[in-house]
């Protein structure tokens, strides 16, 4: 399960109850949790009267990993939580994500879009996602007009850019 942009540490520190961010691209082993009563009023059985738990684990040993920005596949801050467990686990941890504020699903095709707006895809790359992904290769980029730069002109990759150069100037 990922999460990106500028609520992702946020996100990170409020399910693991951490203090501080772990070191960047690196797998840690933690505990995720619920947020804490005071988020979960709206919540299904909580009331005054008998209100959820302050903390309820939902995973005792999810890896998590935290890529800040701007190296990250979408070029923003990305955190990754990989889960143990069935269903039961994933939906409880995406409504502890729907507790943090500024957090909501993404659409289909969104951190293929993202990454191509930040300058971590070309074109063709997100093309070629597109092939294995019908929400990516229907999603609109929203650009009008002339392409900006060559990211716009079907580069697959710098490499491939150079030998096209190479081969109209004739060297």
């Amino acid at each position: 399960m990922r999460v990106s942009g500028p609520a992702a540490s946020e996100a990170l520190l409020s399910l693991t109850q951490r203090a501080t961010l772990p070191a960047p691209r690196t797998a840690t082993v933690s505990s995720l949790y619920a947020p804490r009563i005071e988020e979960r009023s709206e919540l299904k059985g909580a009331t005054p009267q008998a209100p959820m738990p302050a903390v309820e684990e939902l995973d005792r040993q999810a890896l998590v990993l935290w890529f800040p920005a701007p190296r990250s596949f979408t070029g923003e801050d990305i955190v990754e939580f990989h889960l143990h467990g069935g269903e039961a686990v994933v939906e409880g941890v995406l409504q502890a994500l729907r507790a943090v504020p500024a957090l909501r699903m993404a659409e289909a095709g969104e951190f293929t879009r993202r990454a191509f707006f930040n300058n971590k895809l070309d074109l063709d790359e997100v093309r070629t996602l597109g092939k294995d992904n019908a929400s990516i290769a229907s999603m609109n980029l929203g650009f009008k007009g002339s392409p900006p730069d060559r990211k716009w002109h079907g580069c697959c990759s710098q490499e491939s850019c150079l030998l096209r150069e190479r081969q109209h100037s004739g060297n």
